[in-house]
């Protein structure tokens, strides 16, 4: 009994390490970088890194230069830092504010070249321009794309016209009347059919 549980164990272990060396092991996937991808990444590290020591610095700086000062001059460099930080706050939202009326300003130029009939990515050059400007280059281009458009029209009207059309008209026949009033020029050019005119006249007589 012993001896089949014996058995019994070193026929599991043997199914299992021959299990355990079948396993493949699967490569992992690993993601190559280019020298520019490397050099990005190492420049915005870099940056967060002197960022980081900038603001260490700064603050280090700033808490010796308080050490030496007394309670007015604490005071006074503590009004002027926030004044600084007021007007840094001002001039960011002016820009803020800027940036908008030129979206909104582009925006109504662009309307107005909608309109006009004129491609809009001419509000791109138009944007640096005053109101009364711009209204004035609009209509200057509205003309000159007018003009363009009907002279455009008139040379294929008028090549058109020069074109050669098929008549689906038969030719009238001639008749002894007509032969009557033709002069001898016409006669002669036309003397085929005189003749057949003549002939079968002459026939039913």
């Amino acid at each position: 009994m012993e001896d089949n549980q014996i058995l019994n164990t070193n026929t599991q272990n043997q199914v299992s390490e021959q299990s355990e060396g079948n396993v493949e092991t699967q490569p992992q996937d690993t993601k190559t970088f280019t020298q520019e991808e490397l050099d990005r990444i190492l420049t915005k590290r870099l940056e967060k890194e002197t960022k980081k020591w900038e603001a260490k610095f700064n603050a280090l700086e700033e808490s010796q230069k308080l050490s030496q000062m007394n309670e007015e001059q604490k005071a006074e460099y503590d009004f002027n830092k926030k004044l600084e930080e007021l007007q840094q706050r001002e001039q960011e939202l002016e820009a803020k504010i800027n940036q908008y009326n030129q979206q909104q300003y582009k925006a109504t130029i662009t309307s107005q070249l909608q309109e006009a009939g004129l491609p809009v990515s001419m509000a791109d050059l138009l944007v640096n321009m005053d109101a009364e400007s711009v209204a004035t280059q609009i209509n200057a281009m509205k003309d000159l794309f007018s003009n363009q458009i009907n002279a455009q029209i008139q040379a294929k009207v008028q090549a058109s016209a020069n074109v050669p059309t098929m008549s689906n008209e038969q030719p009238k026949a001639l008749t002894m009347e007509d032969i009557s009033k033709m002069s001898t020029q016409e006669i002669m050019q036309r003397k085929a059919e005189v003749d057949k005119v003549v002939k079968e006249y002459y026939m039913t007589k």
